[in-house]
């Protein structure tokens, strides 16, 4: 059965910023595994961000509400964290990685 039709299907995603973190306290996001179809829309948004938004306030806007929409949820950062805490960088990062369903790897689970 295809990955994304299966009910709670996510993935862990940690930042490359906090790779070398104890896995303990290591900031962890919970992403939604995406199907081709998302994939590509979320690929095309990450790419045309900055051409469709009018100024800086806008990009970022829509980058957090983008995130709201794919991650589930967190560890390690507190229950106050929100989107708007990241750098335009790591969220864009945190988006590539939702689209490529690019979860944390057997060998960082371990270290």
């Amino acid at each position: 059965m295809p990955l994304f039709l299966e009910p709670d299907q996510h993935f862990s995603i940690v930042l490359e910023s906090d790779t070398d973190k104890p896995i303990e306290s290591r900031p962890v996001f919970f992403a939604k595994s995406q199907p081709m179809r998302t994939h590509s829309a979320l690929l095309l948004f990450i790419d045309t961000i900055t051409d469709d938004c009018k100024n800086a306030d806008d990009v970022f806007a829509k980058t957090c509400t983008k995130l709201r929409e794919v991650v589930i949820g967190w560890e390690h950062m507190g229950d106050a964290f929100d989107f708007d805490l990241l750098s335009f960088d790591e969220a864009k990062e945190l988006l590539r990685r939702v689209a490529n369903n690019q979860h944390v790897s057997n060998d960082e689970k371990k270290s």
